[in-house]
Formats: structure tokens, sequence, C-alpha cells
């Protein structure tokens, strides 16, 4: 089940929590946190830089364009929303259950660590 991962907006795009671990030796996903993905990056949380990190990450994940993610809340803490556009719940819904699948069933595939 992954419909607690995302909210939908009033336009209609996707809001996705997620929960980012900064400074990791290697990023991808980590699966979950609660009601959160949990993604780690490389990147020191100084001047944006895990932020853009996490929204470019969860882009390539989903299959969606860098500039389709954006940060719309959570910008100094750990717990972040990052809104997907162009992407429907429904599609949302199957490639988080896709996701997370894999991340259960083949660690080092598509962004996900072990």
């Amino acid at each position: 089940m992954v419909d607690d991962l995302f909210d939908v907006d009033r336009e209609g795009a996707v809001v996705v929590r997620v929960w980012v671990q900064p400074g990791a030796k290697r990023a991808g996903l980590a699966g979950r946190h609660g009601d959160a993905l949990r993604l780690t990056v490389c990147s020191r949380p100084e001047r944006g830089r895990a932020n853009a990190d996490a929204c470019n990450q969860l882009a390539e994940l989903l299959g969606v364009q860098r500039r389709s993610v954006s940060l719309v809340g959570g910008a100094t803490s750990r717990g972040k929303r990052l809104r997907v556009e162009g992407l429907g719940p429904a599609a949302a819904r199957e490639r988080l259950a896709a996701l997370l699948a894999s991340r259960h069933g083949e660690p080092g595939q598509a962004g996900i660590v072990e």
C-alpha cells in the first residue's frame, strides 16, 4: 500500500512525502520511513544542496523530468514534501509500488540502496 506516501493538491499534482538522509555514502531509495519514502543523498544539508539532490533523485526514480519536481515543504528538516507535476495519482501509485517492491526484491538496481 503506497497511498499513504502522497497527497494530491488542488491543481491535481502529486505531493510525495520523503524523509531525506543527507551525507550518505550512496544515494538512492532506502525504503520507507513511516508514511514517507526514505531517500539517501550524498550532499550535505548546506545551501539547499540536499534539497536539490532529493528533488533530482525523486524525478529520476519516478521517471519524470527534473524540472517537474519541486520542494513545497520541509526546506530545513529531514521530512519534506516534494510536488511532482505531470504525474497523476494512479501513475504515482503504480510507480511507487514498483519502486518499493524492487527495493525489497533486488537491491542495487534503479538507484536503490541496500
